[in-house]
């Protein structure tokens, strides 16, 4: 089998490094993902804020005009942001547009405190690296050239489906490197359980 010949040739270390290497692209991953969802919720914050001026404002002609022309060029961006919850109506329906802000903004509280749990978790580690590989860079460089839209590449990477499909392919590599080659895994742990100071050093 070409995966146990490639690891079998792989020595401690090496074995130690590239697992270490998933792990550390992994939580930069995931950093990365809490630093967007923030910066959507501080837009979408401010969005709203703007909005609920914009409509207590009729009586002040040039507040109006001006909160209106920071809505309208805004506009594009926070529909693209919201996606599927988009502002039904611009100027009517208040009541329902507001609505729809603040349940996206509380979807994004909720997404917050959800990555900063997988912060936690070396398991999500790894699956954030094998979604790099297989769905960021790729759909990256289909938008890049035009061949999918943004809206559409997000749908696919954002769909639940997918995760479940990086979750199987990552628990599968896992499970493949203990059959494969259980002694250099065993090796591994040691090393790391000496690290730690839990066994003592032949």
């Amino acid at each position: 089998m070409v995966i146990k010949w490639y690891l079998t040739k792989l020595g401690e270390r090496d074995i130690l490094t590239i697992i270490c290497t998933f792990a550390v692209i992994g939580i930069i991953g995931l950093i990365y993902d809490l630093c967007l969802l923030i910066k959507r919720k501080i837009f979408g914050e401010k969005y709203l804020s703007k909005y609920e001026q914009w409509m207590q404002s009729s009586s002040d002609e040039e507040c109006y005009q001006h909160l209106l022309r920071w809505l309208r060029r805004n506009s594009t961006r926070m529909m693209d942001e919201m996606g599927g919850n988009r502002i039904i109506n611009f100027y009517d329906q208040y009541s329902v547009n507001q609505g729809m802000l603040e349940r996206y903004i509380g979807k994004l509280d909720y997404l917050i405190s959800k990555k900063l749990w997988q912060l936690i978790n070396p398991f999500v580690w790894l699956t954030r690296t094998v979604r790099l590989i297989l769905l960021d860079i790729p759909f990256w460089m289909l938008r890049s050239v035009g061949l999918i839209s943004v809206n559409r590449a997000n749908r696919i990477r954002n769909h639940s489906l997918s995760d479940k499909i990086i979750g199987v392919i990552t628990l599968l590599g896992f499970v493949v490197s203990l059959i494969t080659d259980w002694d250099s895994v065993v090796k591994f742990f040691r090393q790391i359980f000496r690290w730690l100071g839990l066994i003592s050093i032949d």
